[in-house]
């Protein structure tokens, strides 16, 4: 529920969760890092990322407040993400295409944006409403992840596989199949 300490605290936390798009994005090619044996570019991305966002933070402070001091998260988000693509390219180690990066990064600026105008939206009185909105949301998610088909055929079959053939396997299986309505 909302009360005055959350009222206080929101725009701050909405700065603060705008990094999170970008290092959601991040954070498949740092893990493809690591993994390959480059770990220290994953290290320089993290110090790339903690520094800027407290230089970044400490020099917009004093204009906009604690706000400002967290969109310097992003900042840092955004230069550490562009130092990881860049050594991947510089390494000659596969990466996504630059269509990925801007549809992804727009799609999670629209996330961003909205969860933003939702918090805007108080106070939440009651969980029964937060659940059924949360709830209609992941539907719509769903759709538009299969319609879209985010995942191939191949990925589907993974991430199937990896749930296994009990009750997780079949709910998956009802997720990726009902939004297109008996079409394959």
């Amino acid at each position: 529920a909302s009360n005055e300490n959350y009222l206080a605290s929101e725009p701050i936390l909405v700065a603060l969760m705008g990094a999170v798009p970008i290092l959601c994005l991040q954070a498949p090619l740092t893990t493809f890092l690591r993994a390959s044996g480059h770990i220290w570019v994953s290290v320089g991305a993290e110090i790339i990322w903690l520094s800027t966002a407290l230089l970044t933070g400490v020099l917009l402070l004093e204009g906009g407040g604690l706000p400002a001091f967290g969109l310097g998260t992003v900042v840092a988000a955004f230069l550490s993400l562009i130092y990881t693509v860049w050594s991947l390219k510089r390494l000659n180690l596969p990466r996504p295409g630059i269509a990925f990066f801007i549809g992804h990064g727009i799609g999670g600026l629209v996330l961003w944006g909205g969860a933003a105008a939702l918090t805007r939206v108080r106070p939440v009185t009651s969980i029964g409403p937060a659940l059924a909105f949360s709830f209609m949301f992941a539907i719509f998610l769903n759709v538009v992840l299969v319609r879209l088909q985010y995942f191939t055929q191949a990925e589907e079959g993974r991430l199937l596989g990896l749930l296994g053939q009990g009750p997780l396997s079949r709910l998956g299986r009802i997720l990726l199949a009902w939004p297109r309505f008996g079409r394959k």
